[in-house]
């Protein structure tokens, strides 16, 4: 089979097909947001803006009742164990 030379029309074709792969899946991607995107969140924007810290302040000041519950953790040949009690109907909220 005869070699064949590399030539600087191969090169383009090679950059061409690469950048229409790219503009390929970009145009792929913009159309799949714009169909999933939900809509109008809000009817009036700055509305929203200005309820957002009183409803922050609602969320924040919703105090978890306190609970009877324990925690205890043994170590034993490089292994952890925890145990935790909560009292029947009851939850842990966990907070980071």
């Amino acid at each position: 089979m005869a070699e064949r030379e590399f030539t600087g029309r191969h090169a383009a074709a090679v950059f061409v097909g690469a950048f229409a792969v790219i503009i390929a899946v970009n145009v792929a991607l913009a159309v799949s947001a714009v169909r999933t995107f939900p809509g109008l969140e809000v009817a009036n924007s700055y509305v929203a803006s200005q309820e957002f810290n009183a409803r922050r302040a609602a969320q924040e000041a919703h105090v978890i009742p306190p609970m009877a519950s324990s925690m205890s953790l043994t170590v034993s040949d490089a292994v952890v164990c925890g145990v935790m009690t909560v009292p029947p109907g009851g939850w842990i909220a966990l907070r980071t």
